[in-house]
């Protein structure tokens, strides 16, 4: 039941996402196949020493190791069942994306991939449940019947031949998969750009140490970086504030939650800026009563919030333009719940620093 072998060629025809979203899948096979074999050398080694205890042991002790092994078949019978029934489960479902006419050529074909794979996962698996159901049947029989012991041994015999097949089968997919999965990760190119998510904190207008709680906002987006470039490069930091700065500021706009929103000073009030080390970050707004300070779009050094930062959450041969932001509020250091939104910013390659040589 091994895949199709394919050139190395046509592997290298596939997109930079169709080739690591196989090669992920091929490792999962793998692991499984691993465990198949396991499972399988286990269920050896009982039926070796159930045909020598068949033979030699007495009719009481017989009886212990069959409770024993009943107990043991039932168990595995059990155990596969939620994982026969979530593949099940997931190929209709993976059936019906395939189908949908907005989906990507190269989404269709990992998906098509994806349910062969586990087609032939289920298929293995309901024929393991038949094979141990069949095992279990004759144990309970003989702990109920008196069967003689060429019956026993034949019955045994033909269950060890049918394990030690799939066996072999079981080893000589694994060879295949290997196989497959080098020549996918030899075909696989350095990829042209990484995704890469950042994160940054906002403090915004309204802080009143006697009364109001700090009040920040979270941005987060995946940008397309040049593979060449650190994605930590001050350079690239600062591309990238500039994108989260302006998409908070153009969100809080029409939000009203920028410090240029407010109201006009009336009669007693008064707005003065405010700097940090000669630069302008934000407003001191006198009300004649307390004192407001509204920050500009800046995080604030000693921020209870995570610094600004990055992770790498991919590759891709696609840079990616139009990126998705997304902002979610925060107050008292707690994400308030239904108080997220979205927005978008735009981003050219070429605004990056060149790579390297």
């Amino acid at each position: 039941m091994a895949e199709e072998s394919r050139s190395l060629d046509y592997y290298k025809g596939l997109s930079v996402q169709a080739l690591n979203a196989e090669i992920k899948r091929e490792e999962g096979v793998l692991e499984d196949l691993g465990k198949r074999v396991d499972e399988i050398e286990d269920t050896i080694k009982t039926l070796e020493d159930a045909i020598v205890r068949e033979r030699v042991s007495r009719l009481e002790e017989r009886r212990a190791i069959r409770r024993e092994t009943i107990r043991k078949l039932e168990r595995d019978i059990a155990e596969r069942e939620p994982k026969i029934r979530a593949i099940e489960t997931a190929i209709p479902e993976l059936e019906a994306r395939a189908r949908r006419i907005d989906i990507s050529p190269t989404d269709r074909h990992i998906t098509e991939r994806e349910i062969t794979s586990l087609k032939r996962s289920l298929a293995r698996y309901r024929w393991w449940q038949e094979t141990k159901r069949r095992s279990l049947g004759q144990y309970r029989r003989w702990q109920r019947e008196r069967v003689d012991l060429e019956t026993r041994l034949r019955a045994l015999n033909e269950s060890l031949a049918n394990w030690t097949r799939e066996r072999a089968e079981a080893s000589a997919s694994i060879t295949h998969v290997r196989m497959e999965l080098e020549k996918k990760r030899e075909a696989l190119p350095v990829a042209k750009f990484r995704l890469v998510e950042y994160v940054k904190f906002f403090d915004v207008i309204v802080r009143n140490s006697a009364k109001t709680p700090d009040i920040s906002f979270e941005l987060r987006g995946t940008f397309t970086i040049p593979s060449g470039l650190d994605p930590a490069d001050p350079r690239v930091l600062s591309v990238i504030e500039d994108k989260l700065a302006g998409a908070f500021a153009g969100w809080g706009a029409t939000r009203k939650v920028a410090y240029y929103q407010w109201p006009p000073a009336g009669p007693g009030q008064r707005y003065e800026p405010r700097y940090v080390e000669g630069v302008q970050r934000g407003y001191w707004f006198y009300t004649g009563t307390r004192t407001i300070h509204m920050e500009n779009y800046e995080q604030r050094e000693g921020t209870p919030y995570p610094k600004y930062g990055e992770e790498v959450a991919g590759e891709t041969d696609t840079f990616i333009s139009t990126v998705t932001v997304t902002i979610a509020k925060y107050k008292n250091k707690k994400a308030l719940k239904g108080q997220t939104w979205t927005t978008s910013v735009t981003i050219a390659e070429k605004e990056f620093p060149e790579v390297p040589k």
